[in-house]
């Protein structure tokens, strides 16, 4: 596995079999253990170059779903939480102000009927990507 076919900033020292660098998320620590085993497993030939490559290439693509399905759950937590503060907002101008209007808006933002900031036609077509 050649050094231009690095893709992760931390390749090198995993490919070197040096101490995991210490300011890694979960994910990259993950993968920095995966590379340094990859790398280890093809020099002391438990592994040959070819398949050391296609498996690089799968911890690779897994990596990379991951990260998506991180930023999905990220905005879906952010959706989620925008939409209890419209609830509450609604909710308190309702039991503040009881008009049919207010009763409207509350039951609009229950039922989801007002646009929220979350884009769920993205969330959709990321979801089927996997």
């Amino acid at each position: 596995i050649k050094e231009e076919q690095m893709v992760f900033f931390y390749e090198q020292k995993a490919m070197n079999g040096e101490p995991m660098p210490d300011d890694l998320d979960w994910l990259d620590q993950r993968m920095y253990i995966a590379l340094r085993n990859l790398y280890a497993d093809t020099r002391s030939g438990v592994i040959s170059r070819e398949t050391g490559v296609k498996e690089k290439k799968r911890l690779t693509a897994s990596y990379q779903q991951e990260r998506k399905n991180e930023e999905f759950n990220r905005k879906w937590v952010q959706h989620t939480v925008q939409l209890w503060k419209d609830i509450e907002a609604a909710d308190n101008q309702y039991r503040t102000d009881r008009t049919l209007e207010n009763a409207d808006l509350l039951s609009d933002t229950l039922l989801g009927l007002v646009k929220p900031d979350f884009d769920l036609k993205w969330a959709e077509e990321q979801n089927n990507e996997t």
